[in-house]
């Protein structure tokens, strides 16, 4: 994946991390002969901005993952209240 200049939101070192897993993930998927699907999880909290999602996202995308999915963490304030 290419490289973005300085004022693009993308993150270098997490774009080049992902693009790392997503190689190493990959192999795998040939080894055990199963399809291969660039898939992130990306797991945020209330205090996830949305700036830095999108940051994130980008990054990752960058990277070359085609799809995201999403884990919402709950704190424990908010599990109780929810259990009310």
């Amino acid at each position: 994946a290419s490289r973005v200049s300085s004022t693009s939101p993308i993150i270098p070192n997490l774009q080049t991390a992902v693009e790392e897993v997503l190689r190493v993930e990959e192999r795998w998927a040939v080894r055990r002969q199963e399809a291969y699907r660039r898939v992130a999880t990306i797991v945020a909290d209330h205090e996830a901005t949305y700036q830095v999602l999108t940051y994130v996202m980008m990054s990752a995308s960058a990277a070359g993952v085609q799809e995201f999915k999403f884990a919402i963490l709950r704190t424990r304030q908010e599990q109780l209240h929810n259990e009310r």
